[in-house]
């Protein structure tokens, strides 16, 4: 457009390249969006940016989200181990696995009252009652 001012219009070119095409290229990748870019364009990218190989802090930290969010996104898309899946049925694991993990669960026992002085006579104490109140339930 006619309000644009650029770089090059103020400054010479310090080894006599166009930026503009860098400028086109950075243009082109915003396009692309950030999910649609390989690994191999983020390598060329990172190479191609500034007049001496520099990328700027702003592009490199957002190449660097880049990276990894979308190891993130490879991460959580990948098919997960049986242990991780939740309730597994022998056919969805390797035979013997089982044996070979270290299996951790709850048991559900009550541990036995203790029989002291105490516990006896308030349990003497509570069927006297019962009997006393008629109580026979």
């Amino acid at each position: 457009g006619e309000g644009e001012m650029k770089y090059s219009d103020f400054f010479d070119n310090v080894d006599g390249e166009e930026e503009e095409d860098e400028e086109e290229e950075f243009n082109e990748e915003e396009e692309e969006g950030e999910g649609k870019k390989g690994k191999e364009e983020d390598d060329d990218s990172d190479e191609e940016e500034g007049e001496d190989g520099e990328v700027s802090n702003y592009l490199r930290r957002m190449l660097k989200m880049k990276k990894e969010v979308r190891d993130l996104e490879e991460e959580l898309v990948a098919p997960k181990t049986w242990q991780m899946s939740g309730q597994v049925e022998q056919s969805e694991r390797p035979s013997e696995s089982l044996l070979e993990e270290n299996v951790t669960f709850e048991h559900a026992t009550r541990t036995k009252p203790t029989l002291t002085e105490e516990y006896t006579a308030s349990i003497e104490d509570m069927i006297k009652r019962r009997i006393k109140d008629e109580a026979w339930n």
